[in-house]
């Protein structure tokens, strides 16, 4: 079996060219390409793309999302 979705334990420079589903409870929404919000924010492109995903805050809110998961 070929699982190819993405893993927790993923590199950014792996999933570079995928969106990140980001969801908050307070009803904001985004779909960032992986690889732009990476650089803009100078993650190097080893890190474990759930380490990037557990630094993600809301830009309205303050509060960490809700939903937060690679999308083709």
């Amino acid at each position: 079996m070929n699982d190819s979705r993405p893993k927790p334990a993923d590199p950014v420079f792996l999933l570079a060219g995928l969106r990140l589903h980001v969801v908050c409870g307070c009803g904001r929404s985004t779909k960032p390409r992986i690889g732009e919000l990476a650089a803009r924010h100078r993650v190097p492109s080893v890190t474990p793309i759930r380490q990037v995903i557990a630094r993600l805050r809301c830009s309205q809110c303050g509060d960490k999302p809700t939903v937060a998961e690679p999308v083709h």
